[in-house]
């Protein structure tokens, strides 16, 4: 994930951002993450976007959803008004990889979170991201207030939403959030071995017998288990450093080195 987070308190930030910017500081942090960081709006830059007198209420400093909405479309970018729709709505949205932009009260986010600073109506972001910690499920959160990203309970944020309307006040990018390149796991190289382009399935053909695993390049070492044909067998590195067999000294290994199959098994 790259890190897109900013808070409305930030030094540089206009008075009427400090104060009152939670909602447009939230869908600047939206957009930095629909765009993994490519697209970096500052909370002041978005919230030139709409005019004090095309806001829904002139009369509050803040933001209404319908007012990020429309501060949204002239970015580029859509949100989804779901407002009334619900918590499982909110599930929903962010199980389809959407960030969201949560209103709530926050004076149901504890004093020692960096979120205590603050009780009232409020707006922040919600990552598509969630971690299970003690039994309990959390969330990746962007709240202005902060100085950095933080995880919270689903339950303390579903408590936030429902405090200030039963129904829930949210919106979501139409854009999902794009999922992070896959992490490749070390190959632990042994045996003289060479690490594969990529891990490589292939199919086990010996007939009517079956391919025996083996701890090490040799045919003398411990036997760990049988492949039929027609099996497959993920290769993750290669030696031609085993025992010769059948004319060949090439060994597909598995990720740490410690299962082998011989050449002539596929």
């Amino acid at each position: 994930m790259t890190s897109t987070h900013q808070s409305q308190l930030e030094p540089g930030n206009s008075a009427i951002t400090r104060s009152s910017g939670c909602t447009w500081t939230s869908l600047a942090n939206g957009i930095s993450a629909t765009t993994a960081g490519k697209d970096h709006p500052t909370p002041d830059f978005v919230h030139g976007k709409v005019a004090r007198s095309e806001e829904t209420s002139p009369q509050t400093p803040g933001w209404s959803l319908t007012d990020a909405d429309l501060a949204a479309k002239r970015l580029g970018f859509d949100l989804v008004d779901q407002t009334h729709s619900g918590w499982d709505a909110v599930r929903k949205a962010l199980a389809g990889h959407h960030y969201v932009l949560l209103q709530g009260d926050s004076d149901r986010f504890g004093n020692a979170t960096c979120s205590g600073a603050f009780d009232g109506d409020h707006c922040i972001g919600v990552w598509p991201r969630t971690k299970i910690d003690g039994g309990h499920t959390y969330r990746l959160i962007d709240d202005p207030i902060c100085p950095t990203s933080r995880w919270e309970r689903e339950s303390v944020l579903e408590s936030y939403a429902e405090k200030l309307d039963a129904n829930v006040r949210f919106a979501s990018f139409a854009r999902s959030v794009p999922l992070p390149p896959p992490t490749r796991l070390p190959v632990v190289l042994r045996y003289g071995a060479r690490a594969l382009p990529r891990p490589t399935v292939k199919t086990i053909h010996v007939g009517g017998r079956e391919a025996n695993v083996r701890s090490r390049p040799t045919s003398e070492s411990r036997l760990l288990n049988t492949r039929k044909s027609g099996g497959k067998w993920t290769a993750w590195q290669v030696t031609t450093k085993g025992e010769n067999l059948d004319g060949s000294s090439t060994w597909f290994g598995n990720r740490t080195g410690e299962r082998w199959l011989h050449a002539s098994s596929f």
